[in-house]
């Protein structure tokens, strides 16, 4: 066993390595950059520690009395502190994002000075390991960071490595803590075809306690066991993931989210959810003032026009041990509104470019029972991400608009330079409270009125611009006066190469005074299918849709594998989204009733492969 058991030999100031067939005592010393994570879900994880997500630690075990340095990349050489309480030679900090972290201790040289020898350490040429997630084979996920178990049976725990990392260069750690029990299993196998598991058997654990799991991964730039005699000197990227088992025994359900209130307008969908925690799990039964509904057996209720009634709707929950019944959802129905729900913007941040680079939004005006025309502002930022209060880095300097009917190569509208617009952009910005462009940027934004149809935004970088570079499309209704006749946005789509660790945002906003429904999907395994026949295309893509609630990111839904899902489908038939044939497959899709809100729907790969995908946001009637 090599590094993954340093975390918890660390503090003893020994390890215990194979090295040409044999065991060998040392001491460690190390450097190492690192990210939290708290898992949340089978298949989901939330970067997480309350003093910072983003880590450093420059260590070296020895007795007090030492003088253990530490040299900086640009900053030069500092003491390294004795920590009193945990033994060693200790720098850490905490940051709450990557950048913080890297301007504080960027990549490139550093040293480390042991009992007065340098050993030099280059911490560059590797990247942050993938989120390691672990799959359970007893228990629930009730919360951020907690799985629900039954201690009375064996509970498996596995990760599954499905990214390829060279043998040698990297390590995987399962550990276990907690009342009366403790485990640590870890491996230095090739990752691209290892499975790490540990089971803790039945009756192990104790009901009612809570045990401590932490998956930690590394990727090993350099291990020097050479360097200083007695010492293993390495310096690496880490990614830890933790979460709490609660352990407990047979109960009844527990309600973890209760179904919330709507207003909608008459003959609009609308869906609740529920979920709860019991053991063995819990079935459900939805109820209508009172009385039960035929066939209303899951999580879900999806309630489409005209059985979406105003009233009274609860779910109950139950398992041999008893019995829950959620709080009173009530839905009111308007006959009219004179401000009902819908989309009322929709934005994409990614990467945009000349040539093959451009990011292209799709969204389409329209709506049935609709007519007249919408007007829009359309926007494509660059310098404003670069500046206060964005502060982005490596943003498009100089993005140009083209807005495009669908099917067609010819431009209805195109600016550079937003300043030729100025007067009527300023005014839309204004009404629809997009964030104000500067005057004299070299961001780009035009205001249009289209007829219903299909149309696209492409954003490139203007031709006498350099490179590629980070931007934003938007698309915002400003629109004066709504009615349930006026044209509004029904759809938002955009197809984007998604690195192997990278996320795929698109934002919208729910407007108006009632509640809406909508239907999230990212798409990638059909992307290979007919009419797209695309290769390179993200096998795995995991769809979240988040809120900001009280200053905090809430997921308000996950998924990853829709899994033949009969909602989705006929979701997706009534809005006229192409069709997923493949039950099976690896795509993801989320149905959920909104309030009037700002949302964002990420996708990212679960394995961490990159590859193209497809998000979309459809409005459901």
């Amino acid at each position: 066993m090599r590094f993954p058991s340093i975390r918890h030999l660390l503090l003893a100031g020994l390890i215990v390595l194979a090295a040409a067939g044999r065991l060998t005592a040392q001491s460690t010393a190390e450097i190492v950059k690192q990210q939290y994570y708290a898992q949340n879900g089978a298949t989901t994880s939330v970067l997480d520690r309350t003093n910072g997500p983003f880590g450093f630690q420059a260590y070296a075990a020895g007795p007090f009395g030492e003088t253990d340095t530490f040299t900086v990349p640009g900053t030069g050489t500092r003491n390294l502190p004795y920590d009193i309480t945990n033994g060693g030679y200790r720098q850490t900090g905490g940051f709450g994002t990557q950048a913080a972290l890297d301007a504080t201790y960027p990549d490139g040289p550093y040293a480390l000075g042991i009992s007065g020898i340098s050993v030099p350490l280059n911490l560059t040429g590797a990247t942050y390991p993938n989120v390691p997630l672990v799959t359970a084979s007893n228990g629930a996920w009730t919360g951020v960071g907690v799985l629900s178990v039954n201690p009375a049976q064996a509970i498996t725990l596995t990760v599954n490595f499905t990214t390829n990392f060279n043998p040698g260069a990297a390590a995987i750690d399962i550990q276990v803590s907690g009342p009366g029990y403790s485990n640590d299993v870890n491996t230095d196998a090739n990752l691209s075809t290892a499975q790490l598991s540990t089971t803790i058997p039945a009756g192990t654990i104790q009901a009612g306690g809570q045990y401590q799991v932490v998956l930690t991964m590394d990727n090993l730039l350099t291990v020097n066991t050479a360097a200083v005699p007695g010492y293993e000197v390495a310096s690496l990227y880490e990614t830890k993931n933790t979460f709490l088992i609660q352990a407990q025994s047979g109960n009844a359900p527990v309600i973890t989210a209760q179904p919330i209130s709507q207003t909608i307008v008459a003959n609009t969908t609308t869906t609740f959810a529920v979920s709860a925690f019991g053991s063995p799990a819990p079935t459900y039964q939805w109820y209508f003032n009172g009385n039960p509904i035929s066939g209303s057996n899951t999580t879900r209720l999806l309630l489409s026009p005209p059985t979406a009634l105003a009233g009274s709707y609860t779910c109950q929950a139950t398992n041999i041990y008893g019995s829950a019944t959620t709080s009173a959802a009530i839905l009111t129905v308007l006959s009219s509104s004179a401000n009902p729900g819908r989309l009322g913007n929709l934005s994409v941040l990614t990467l945009a470019g000349n040539g093959a680079q451009p990011l292209t939004l799709g969204f389409e005006v329209g709506g049935a029972f609709t007519n007249g025309t919408q007007t829009l502002l359309v926007r494509g930022d660059g310098p404003l991400l670069a500046a206060a209060p964005f502060t982005l880095t490596g943003t498009l300097a100089d993005p140009v608009i083209n807005l495009f009917p669908s099917g067609s190569s010819t431009a209805l509208a195109t600016d550079d330079n937003w300043g030729s617009n100025q007067a009527a952009v300023s005014a839309a910005e204004a009404s629809t409270f997009a964030y104000p462009l500067t005057a004299g940027s070299l961001d780009a934004a035009l205001v249009s009125t289209l007829a219903p149809g299909a149309y696209s935004v492409q954003i490139t970088g203007n031709p006498n611009g350099t490179g590629a570079g980070l931007a934003l499309a938007e698309v915002y209704d400003d629109t004066a006066a709504y009615t349930t006749a006026t044209p509004r946005l029904i759809n938002l789509s955009c197809l984007a190469h998604i690195n192997a660790s990278g996320v795929l945002t698109a934002g919208f906003v729910i407007g108006g005074l009632t509640s809406k429904t909508a239907l999230v999907r990212a798409s990638g395994p059909a992307l290979q299918l007919a009419p797209f026949n695309l290769t390179g295309v993200m096998p795995d893509p995991q769809l979240t849709v988040h809120a900001n609630l009280n200053g905090q990111d809430v997921v308000l839904a996950a998924n990853a594998g829709w899994g033949g899902n009969s909602e989705i489908t006929q979701t997706a038939n009534l809005v006229y989204a192409f069709a997923w044939t493949n039950h099976s497959s690896s795509d993801s899709a989320v149905l959920l009733t909104l309030p009037p809100g700002s949302y964002t729907a990420q996708v990212s790969s679960v394995s961490g492969v990159a590859g193209t995908a497809l998000v979309e946001v459809y409005e459901v009637p």
